[in-house]
């Protein structure tokens, strides 16, 4: 057995060491060749390659993150390394590295596990939210030239209007304007597509002939609408999707050529859109536009105002500002041409992509620096565990550098540790991730985010490389500049218990006050998003959404005029109430938290003509006459509708509270006289005979509007919503309200949900914003108290020795504990501070999502305070509590 002893003594001569520091050294080197000399010789290797690769091991303190010691390669040989030498050098420094990393790593598996674990939590948070943003927010729209892409819609003096924009403005909007190659409308509709099994009602679009021809779209069958089709009176013609294609067609493609029945009408189908194709939403058909408006066509009156949008497609160097200028001057010409309907009427360009996200941004922003915080946490707390265990391997790096290893490849050797536990931590983040990406599409509602595009693709992968990456280097520079630092002739001496004690307490506990404070950034976070949702959850709605079924049918035009219709209206009314559990049933145009179908200017009789852009607006709502009871709508004046004034059309309305206290403050409005329409309307006026309470229309949030209800005989279209009262789960009636409806009519297309679900949906940003934040949250605190506890322990570790002397002089044991709380409870405290600091300044982000709450909400700051305080005490209480156990005469004699 050759002599490790002799060598490794020649090595330490130099340093001078206490004897019997050294022969601690000594041995422990020993020990260690020795076995690492059986295990290469059990593997088959000669005594020669043996010997030669164990002392290689020794040397690797001096050549493990530096060059391997050759005689041509030291400084005062006069030789140079060619490049090639120092390239191969290189890289068996950084195999030997890798393999050395992974020795040391294996040795610590405790230390390894948690270490990838915490990083694992925080790049899987990372990476399925960043695939959600991608796919939101980053990914290129699928169109040429889509940065050229813009939506034009109406602007004026009353927020809560449509934006909309009239036919006649469009037509003049496109004659008159400059900045743009071509333009095209488009309106939201839904068709009632019947001869086909079943039924269906479809979300559809009428557009202009040169829609898809903006966008760039191809067909993969057939063709796309010419200008022929796209005109009164040509031969209804339809473009329809991909899913719809293989959903009732089978894919076949033979399609072309056959129709579809919508609404009645007998249409041709001429093409099928590419897969994938969606614009501000899914929708199946496709018609032209100018079937639709036919001479006379009240769509066609410059005083309608609809959801029409326009596409278009800017000039090459035309600017978004250049447009809204150039479009700002057409309105100003229409304003001075028609100051009847256009005053203050403007219109307002924005970039399609920009629309495609405006309903999801902040709370993507704000997810990803929820996210963003929980990695910090990670980081930090992988890097307090780092510099433990740095402190702990003083020695051994000590001897290291005793041995001849420069510092550079010391801190070489530290990073590559870090580097496998962030590729580690990153490879389980990658599988966290995906599940979270699968978790994530069950969770986010699809009326937010089309959830098909959230995939774990080659830009998300890539993602995640580079945040493993760079947390790799963000927990490992730190411990690996500490130890570079060491001093080895003053470690080896004193056997490393006192050596730069104060300074490595000083790096974990600036971290643990930066752990803290992000942890309390994210906790605010999301108890203000839980107080919203408490805020939500008690509006008042002006409804009893309890036991209420919603259907929403679509009556044939052709097939159903206004008199059949009324008497749809009745048969299926008298029906529904029959059966058993229903207590009673309501038809009306616009449900509640939906927004309304008609929002339009009104006058009142007793008071003077305002101004054009000063001409209020409500929101008119057609009802049958048990509507408000069905709804349990409190009623505060007047009467309702009977069921005469159903048949009759009289020319009666109910009001709401606001557009009763607006118009006639401190009045008695019933007996009041409205009316529909501007200065020049020539609409019948209605008689106020009630006021009911605000309903919410345009979302929990939003103040209710002006509401005024008038006769379902008056006002009624294809389109109408059912709401049943039940005595009991509404959801359980659905089979039995559908066949009660198509025993009526086989061919109506029905939508069935709860008015619960309706309720959710209106609060689906809130909830999940907040469940988000508070998975992230949970995360950020469980992050902050392993760490606060893991520093902490080690804290008391390193007192041991001095607890010991405490106690032997008297101290007691609650002294013993009081100081170790102090010592973990001031930098706790010094990071809540300094985190409520930072969430004053970012729980603004968040101020488009509240509600009822502010962003510095006080009570949720001090719950946040107290909860992270509590957490903290219980991680400073543990080690505190073992310290009360330390043997005065073991720590006494301890090294």
């Amino acid at each position: 057995m050759p002599d490790w002893k002799q060598e490794i003594r020649r090595r330490l001569a130099r340093l001078n060491l206490d004897p019997a520091r050294e022969v601690v050294i000594v041995e422990e080197m020993e020990q260690h060749l020795a076995d690492y000399y059986a295990d290469v010789l059990s593997g088959g290797a000669t005594e020669a390659e043996a010997y030669r690769r164990t002392l290689a091991e020794l040397q690797s303190g001096e050549a493990l993150w530096s060059e391997l010691r050759r005689p041509e390669a030291q400084p005062n040989s006069g030789s140079t390394v060619p490049g090639s030498t120092r390239r191969r050098s290189l890289i068996a420094n950084l195999w030997q590295d890798l393999r050395f990393g992974c020795r040391m790593l294996m040795k610590q598996p405790g230390f390894t596990l948690i270490a990838v674990i915490t990083l694992a939590l925080g790049i899987g948070a990372n990476t399925a939210i960043f695939s959600v943003i991608y796919a939101v927010l980053l990914r290129p729209l699928p169109y040429p030239a889509a940065e050229r892409l813009v939506v034009l819609t109406t602007t004026g003096p009353q927020a809560d209007l449509p934006k909309g924009v009239p036919y006649p403005d469009y037509v003049d909007w496109r004659d008159r304007t400059h900045s743009f190659d071509d333009t095209a409308c488009f309106v939201d509709d839904v068709f009632n597509v019947t001869e086909v099994e079943p039924a269906v009602a479809v979300d559809g679009r009428r557009v202009n002939w040169n829609f898809f021809q903006i966008l760039g779209v191809k067909p993969q069958v057939g063709r796309l609408f010419v200008p022929s089709d796209d005109q009164a009176g040509a031969v209804p013609t339809a473009t329809i999707s991909d899913s719809f294609w293989h959903e009732k067609f089978g894919g076949d493609a033979t399609v072309v050529g056959k129709t579809i029945r919508l609404d009645g009408d007998v249409f041709t189908v001429i093409g099928v859109l590419p897969p994938g194709f969606e614009l501000l939403g899914k929708y199946d058909v496709f018609v032209p536009l100018g079937l639709w408006f036919t001479p006379g066509h009240h769509l066609l009156r410059r005083d309608v105002q609809f959801q029409l949008y326009v596409l278009a497609r800017l000039k090459g160097g035309v600017t978004l500002a250049q447009a809204r200028a150039d479009l700002s001057a057409v309105a100003a010409q229409l304003e001075r041409e028609y100051p009847q309907t256009n005053r203050g009427r403007g219109g307002a360009v924005d970039r399609l992509a920009d629309l495609l996200v405006k309903d999801v941004r902040l709370v993507l922003l704000v997810l990803l620096s929820a996210v963003g915080c929980v990695l910090l946490i990670a980081c930090v707390n992988v890097t307090n565990l780092m510099l433990v265990r740095a402190a702990g391997r003083e020695t051994e790096l000590s001897v290291r550098l005793a041995l001849g290893a420069r510092r550079g490849r010391i801190i070489q050797q530290m990073l590559t540790e870090s580097m496998l536990i962030a590729a580690l931590g990153g490879l389980a983040g990658l599988l966290l991730g995906a599940w979270g990406i699968r978790s994530l599409s069950s969770l986010i509602p699809p009326t937010l985010v089309q959830l098909d595009q959230i995939t774990l693709n080659t830009p998300v992968l890539l993602f995640a490389l580079g945040v493993s990456a760079l947390t790799g280097i963000l927990f490992g520079l730190l411990p690996a500049l500490r130890t570079a630092g060491t001093n080895p002739n003053t470690t080896l001496k004193q056997g490393g218990r006192s050596i730069g004690r104060s300074a490595w307490g000083r790096a974990c506990n600036s971290l643990l006050v930066a752990e803290v404070s992000l942890a309390l950034v994210l906790l605010v976070g999301a108890g203000l998003m839980l107080r919203t949702l408490q805020q939500l959850t008690h509006v008042d709605t002006g409804f009893d959404a309890a036991n209420l079924l919603t259907v929403r049918l679509q009556l044939s035009t052709d097939v159903y005029n206004n008199e059949r219709r009324l008497a749809f209206f009745r048969e299926c009314r008298m029906r529904l109430e029959a059966l058993p559990g229903v207590r009673s049933a309501s038809f009306v145009m616009s449900l509640p938290l939906q927004g309304a179908s008609w929002t339009l200017p009104f006058l009142v009789a007793d008071k003077p003509v305002p101004p054009p852009e000063a001409i209020p607006h409500a929101a008119f709502i057609p009802i049958s006459a048990n509507f408000f009871s069905t709804m349990a709508i409190p009623l505060h004046a007047g009467r309702a509708f009977s069921e005469s004034e159903m048949n009759d059309t009289p020319a009666v309305a109910v009001i709401n509270e606001s557009l009763a206290r607006r118009m006639w403050p401190g009045e008695n409005a019933i007996g009041k006289r409205l009316r529909q329409g501007g200065a020049d309307t020539q609409a019948a006026w209605h008689e106020v005979i009630g006021v009911v309470a605000d309903v919410k229309l345009n979302g929990l949030e939003q103040e209710a509007p002006l509401q005024a209800y008038l006769p379902l005989a008056l006002h009624n279209s294809g389109t109408v919503k059912l709401v049943v009262r039940t005595d009991g789960e509404p959801l359980a009636l659905t089979q039995t309200v559908e066949q009660t409806i198509h025993s009526i009519d086989k061919d109506l297309t029905l939508e069935t949900r709860s008015m619960d679900e309706l309720l959710g949906n209106a609060m689906a940003r809130q909830r999940l914003t907040l469940t988000l934040l508070a998975v992230l949250a949970v995360l950020a605190l469980s992050l902050a108290g392993i760490g606060i506890y893991g520093v902490m322990s080690y804290a008391v570790t390193e007192r041991r020795q001095e607890l010991g002397i405490r106690l032997a002089l008297g101290a007691t044991l609650g002294d013993v504990m009081l100081l170790v709380l102090a010592q973990g409870m001031k930098p706790t405290l010094l990071g809540i501070g300094l985190g409520s600091a930072a969430a004053f300044a970012a729980t603004r982000l968040l101020r488009g999502l509240l509600y009822g709450v502010a962003p510095t909400d006080p009570m949720t700051f001090a719950g946040v305070a107290a909860l992270l305080s509590g957490v903290a005490l219980v991680a400073c209480w543990l080690p505190a509590r073992r310290a009360t156990k330390v043997d005065p005469l073991v720590a006494l004699r301890y090294e």
